[in-house]
């Protein structure tokens, strides 16, 4: 039988499908402090399955912007839970089945959107290999660079520091971090991202999970606070989601906080091979992985399908 689907309009379906989706798997998901009362509600899920099995479900959501448009977020239960055991997105090409599932995920919740009087499907990339695929058979064109991924091109262990670079203070996030930093690191985020974090939403134990993370902090001569940086480690790669790092910190100490990131790496995580930085649409941060010599492997982007009406 073909892929099946189905419309939900209860607003906390994703809870009862993320139980499906990853049964087995519950010791090895970190626990969410989210309060689900702080979420915004979907206003359809989009439920995708074959023969009775469950392969996956978007959720849409309203846009604030200039035109009535939506905005979906999906999820494939092979792609999740293969990066919940593995820590990192599935890097293998996607399955003819995966890309069939996610063009039906994201047709129907045009059909959604359409009827709802939307006149645009707007949304991000997820998994940026299936996501690529599934525009192009829907007809959407990519409507918004929104970052870079960047990879070291020779063995970590062959990698050597731009000659020059200023002497640095770093320091591991303290475990447990106290209110004061808590404090410090939450106008980082904001900072960084544009967006307000509160102290209560910054990770106290950025070590639990189901694979290790090395998280660095960057310090001014007085101690401040000034850039933080998190690798995750599920094997032999290492995974930067972004640099945070305040507005007068240069490029040459965003490198120079990279540099100890891969010596720390070296010495703690001898089996890592490669280091992979998403650098979100940040100059500073680009000139830095430039001078380091990583090389652009992918784009993070935005994709945004017109819809008739």
């Amino acid at each position: 039988m073909g892929i099946s689907v189905e419309y939900d309009y209860d607003p906390t379906a994703d809870v009862r499908l993320a139980e499906e989706a990853y049964a087995g798997l519950s010791d090895a998901l970190p626990e969410s402090d989210i309060d689900p009362a702080d979420i915004e509600s979907p206003a359809c899920t989009v439920v995708a399955r074959r023969d009775g099995s469950l392969l996956g479900w978007a959720q849409v959501y309203a846009v604030v912007d200039d035109e009535p448009a939506a905005f979906v977020q999906w999820l494939l239960v092979s792609r999740a839970r293969g990066h919940a055991t593995s820590g990192h997105n599935v890097l293998r090409d996607p399955t003819e089945e995966e890309t069939d599932a996610l063009v039906r995920l994201l047709r129907g919740a045009a059909e959604h959107a359409r009827d709802a009087g939307y006149t645009a499907l707007v949304w991000t990339d997820t998994d940026r290999s299936l996501d690529a695929r599934a525009a192009a058979e829907l007809g959407a064109p990519s409507a918004e660079d929104l970052g870079r991924h960047w990879t070291t091109t020779a063995p970590l262990a062959d990698w050597r520091a731009p000659a020059g670079l200023p002497s640095v203070t770093t320091r591991r996030m303290p475990q447990p971090p106290g209110d004061a930093l808590l404090s410090a690191y939450a106008a980082l985020h904001t900072e960084a991202t544009g967006r307000a974090v509160s102290p209560e939403e910054v990770p106290e134990r950025p070590l639990d999970g189901p694979y290790p993370l090395l998280t660095l902090d960057l310090l001014t001569p007085q101690g401040e606070l000034s850039a933080q940086v998190t690798a995750a480690i599920p094997g032999d790669g290492a995974f930067i989601g972004r640099v945070l790092h305040r507005k007068d910190v240069g490029d040459e100490q965003v490198t120079a906080l990279l540099t100890e990131l891969i010596a720390q790496l070296r010495r703690d995580h001898p089996q890592v091979t490669h280091l992979e930085v998403r650098e979100v649409d940040d100059p500073v941060v680009a000139r830095s992985l430039n001078s380091m010599g990583l090389q652009i492997t992918g784009h993070w982007r935005s994709y945004r399908l017109p819809l008739q009406t």
